[in-house]
């Protein structure tokens, strides 16, 4: 898997929902200030030690959506940086959670069970990118078999296919054996092609979809190939694995 990662809790959905990012930044990794599309300036401010250690406030003045955005970056003890990003708090919240938060971080080389693993990989493919999401309380616990309420995604680049993205959540929906229809755009530079196709089983519904840029006309890869290799582990997490990637 990539160097760094980013876990994400969410609040129950519903007014006065938060979500929070927890980012890990690679060892031996100074992050740099984000830049946002709109231009508006990023401030740092001090912000109080976290467990002895460096930390600081990013936020956006004025009251757009983005001011709504607290980020607190704060360093472990070995001096790598990470990052809490919450939205939705309010009032002395937007301060006193952050830092709760990252001063019950407990660093550390963690493998997350997932509830879909893939039996093989087309050649000349990396992987981009692994994204669970759940909520903070409700949905399935360990080992249970609820609603759920979670989401999971695994992205992929390769050269012939281009972008290639897994998505999986609870629930059986039926399969989607044609997929949908490719669809083609082009901005006088290149042509974006995307194809999906998807299916349900053992609980679950996963959908693969496909991206292609090319500098001309771009057949549509076939997500076929791909859906055929995803392997759902269920809706009771003591079944989730950790074993994700086929070994090499």
């Amino acid at each position: 898997m990539p160097d760094g990662v980013t876990v994400r809790a969410q609040t129950d959905s519903g007014d006065g929902s938060a979500m929070f990012d927890l980012a890990v930044f690679p060892a031996g990794v100074a992050p740099e200030q984000p830049r946002l599309p709109s231009d508006e300036p990023v401030v740092r401010r001090d912000a109080p030690q976290v467990n002895g250690q460096d930390a600081y406030w990013l936020s956006v003045d004025g009251t757009g959506p983005r001011a709504a955005v607290d980020r607190l970056r704060f360093r472990d003890a070995d001096g790598r940086w990470m990052e809490v990003k919450a939205t939705g708090l309010k009032g002395a919240d937007r301060q006193q959670l952050p830092l709760q938060m990252a001063a019950g971080v407990v660093p550390g080389a963690f493998r997350v069970p997932l509830p879909v693993s893939m039996s093989a990989l087309p050649p000349e493919t990396e992987v981009a990118g692994v994204t669970l999401l759940r909520p903070v309380s409700g949905g399935s616990g360990s080992g249970g078999s609820g609603s759920g309420g979670w989401s999971a995604s695994l992205s992929f680049r390769n050269k012939a296919y281009g972008f290639a993205t897994v998505e999986v959540g609870p629930g059986e929906r039926g399969s989607d054996p044609n997929g949908s229809a490719p669809r083609s755009s082009n901005d006088g530079l290149a042509t974006v092609t995307t194809s999906q196709k998807c299916a349900s089983g053992n609980g679950l519904h996963w959908c693969v979809r496909l991206i292609k840029v090319s500098s001309g006309d771009a057949a549509a890869a076939d997500p076929a190939d791909w859906l055929s290799l995803v392997v759902p582990h269920g809706m009771d997490e003591s079944g989730w694995t950790t074993d994700v990637l086929p070994q090499s």
